[in-house]
């Protein structure tokens, strides 16, 4: 790192941290702000530069904080990542959300068995959400569908309940959850200031799932009869 000094970094927009770091480590810096609290800091080399996903509460940390993360990104000096935990441990409980009332067991699938059996095969079991079933809206006039959800704030997957049906399969309702897991892994990053849920490492490990061609062929076969779920037909 170069002793020459820098201005004080003005955090005007994810942007403007990007181009500041990248002139304190000497080298291009592209930063991802995440909502994963399951790992909060994370980086690889991309040419000659630096792929860095972090956890968004670094959005408004102080000047001193990024120098020390710095200095363990070019040097993995040891008091300076302790500097960058202090950081995380003062500051995580503002990002926990208080225990809420789920629904995973509905009358045909139970969310929460085919969550744990994923969270084992492909997650390691580092998945820490809660998992629900949705509640049922109206289907009037609907043109698409959202089958799941992840809230960040919350910790919290949700399905919609037009999956708890006889005739969608276990496996396709495994695949949906198995999509909404993966946004709890990448979280909500900034890239260049802008909002982006499906970065490429999150497609290619959607499209690496054992049963993701048999979904997707299921999926269009039957999308149709998912958007003609009633409401007024559920009941747990």
């Amino acid at each position: 790192m170069s002793d020459i000094p820098l201005p004080a970094i003005k955090v005007t927009n994810p942007r403007s941290i990007e181009l500041w770091l990248s002139q304190l480590i000497e080298r291009p810096v592209s930063i991802r702000f995440t909502s994963n609290r399951s790992t909060m800091m994370s980086w690889k080399e991309r040419g000659t530069g630096l792929v860095l996903r972090i956890h968004r509460m670094f959005v408004d940390a102080p000047e001193a904080v990024w120098v020390s993360l710095a200095h363990y990104l070019t040097y993995e000096d040891k008091a300076s990542g302790a500097n960058v935990d202090r950081y995380i441990e003062t500051h995580l409980p503002d990002y926990e959300s208080s225990p809420r009332k789920v629904r995973p067991i509905g009358k045909c699938h139970d969310l929460l068995q085919l969550f744990d059996r994923l969270n084992h095969e492909f997650f390691h079991n580092r998945c820490d959400v809660q998992i629900t079933w949705g509640r049922p809206t109206s289907s009037r006039g609907r043109q698409s569908i959202q089958l799941g959800s992840y809230i960040p704030r919350e910790r919290l997957i949700r399905i919609h309940p037009c999956l708890d049906q006889p005739f969608v399969p276990h496996y396709y309702v495994a695949w949906v959850i198995y999509h909404e897991m993966l946004h709890e892994v990448f979280g909500e990053e900034t890239v260049n200031g802008r909002r982006c849920v499906h970065p490429p490492e999150f497609r290619v490990l959607e499209e690496s799932y054992p049963d993701f061609v048999r979904c997707k062929a299921w999926e269009d076969k039957n999308l149709n009869r998912l958007l003609r779920f009633r409401p007024s037909q559920f009941r747990y």
